[in-house]
């Protein structure tokens, strides 16, 4: 069997060393549709677009190169998500280090980390007071525009339309006020997440500095 191998060779070597203006040029190797072997010193204009792997022959029929398919559209699809994918890890590493160095350089301890937290949140606490008190203000107003709009429905006198007006304004801003709340109330836990994640964050850095 290897001499059949051996013989193949040098006939295939012979053969391309017979070819015309082997000395020099580029001989190129593929496989039609059919699956037989084809060689060229140039690839025909039929074959060039098609999807097929080439092998470039030297003068003593040695493969010095090959060609490589042209990619599908599926191919190329999946590369440019894999070059998507592999900017975002990159923008998501740069966001990190720089992360961690404003970390670094802001805090110089966990509990000043939890100090500013807690300043932050009381921030806010006073925030959601002075809206609270408004909410508390305007419905006792609200108490009295409604009794006030019963007395003059009940008496025939007084505009109860301009009441009502007023009863409806002070109704939508207590609903602004108490989504003012809610909202503050929302960032306060937002604040106590990213403390949270930050102070682990920093502790993980230290630790590493340590080691």
């Amino acid at each position: 069997m290897r001499h059949g191998i051996v013989t193949a060779t040098v006939v295939l070597t012979a053969w391309l060393l017979a070819l015309p203006g082997t000395g020099s040029a580029e001989l190129y190797k593929w496989v039609d549709d059919k699956g037989r072997v084809h060689y060229s010193d140039s690839i025909p204009p039929e074959e060039m677009g098609k999807r097929r792997e080439r092998e470039v022959k030297s003068e003593r029929g040695m493969t010095v190169d090959r060609i490589e398919p042209p990619p599908t559209r599926e191919e190329l699809r999946e590369r440019a998500e894999a070059k998507a994918r592999a900017a975002a890890e990159a923008r998501k590493e740069a966001e990190q280090r720089e992360h961690d160095r404003i970390l670094l350089q802001t805090f110089e301890s966990v509990a000043a980390m939890k100090r500013a937290r807690e300043e932050r949140i009381a921030a806010i606490d006073g925030q959601i007071k002075i809206a609270r008190d408004r909410v508390e203000s305007l419905t006792k107003r609200h108490e009295r525009l409604v009794e006030r709009a019963a007395a003059m429905e009940r008496n025939g006198r007084g505009d109860a339309k301009k009441v009502y007006g007023e009863i409806e304004s002070i109704e939508e801003q207590v609903r602004s006020q108490r989504a003012f709340i809610e909202r503050q109330r929302r960032e306060q836990a937002e604040i106590r997440a990213r403390f949270g994640r930050d102070i682990e964050r920093f502790r993980e850095l230290k630790n590493k500095a340590a080691e």
